[in-house]
């Protein structure tokens, strides 16, 4: 095997664990009330976030404050949880699609009602790209397939 060769795949395994962390820190974010600031450096410029339910936003400013702004107003606490993430890098070693199951629990209020406790379960698909160095979500598609409230609210919650 060739030094390029070696190289080129270790840099695939590079990249494919660093896209998992930013999945990964996705979920920090959203469950930080979606923090603008984690889920705002996590995409590029001229990013899509998108999701039925909740809409589209572009440029990750706008996307940050976006899913911010479904915090204050929709989901006011979550427990994200970013399931078997499927990581395929393309040839040319800068660009990847990446897709993920959600299994959430959140309070999620609808209509102006109060916040009630929901189970929330979907699928995630994503292309990614490395901007300067450092993998950037470049199009976030959430396909929400369950949005369930419980009977009774959580017991506790920090």
């Amino acid at each position: 095997m060739s030094d390029a060769n070696l190289l080129k795949r270790l840099d695939k395994l590079e990249s494919i664990e660093a896209i998992r962390t930013m999945v990964a820190r996705y979920a920090e974010g959203a469950d930080l009330k979606n923090d603008p600031v984690i889920l705002g450096s996590l995409f590029a410029e001229d990013a899509i976030w998108e999701a039925n339910g909740f809409g589209q936003y572009s440029g990750a400013k706008n996307i940050a404050e976006g899913l911010s702004e479904i915090a204050r107003n929709a989901i006011h606490w979550s427990l994200h949880y970013m399931i078997s993430p499927k990581i395929a890098i393309d040839e040319s070693g800068e660009e990847a699609t990446c897709d993920w199951y959600l299994w959430e629990l959140a309070r999620v209020s609808e209509n102006q009602e109060p916040a009630k406790a929901h189970w929330v379960g979907g699928t995630y698909t994503s292309r990614v790209k490395r901007i300067n160095g450092v993998w950037k979500f470049q199009h976030v598609s959430l396909t929400l397939k369950l949005l369930s409230p419980l009977d009774e609210d959580w017991k506790t919650l920090p």
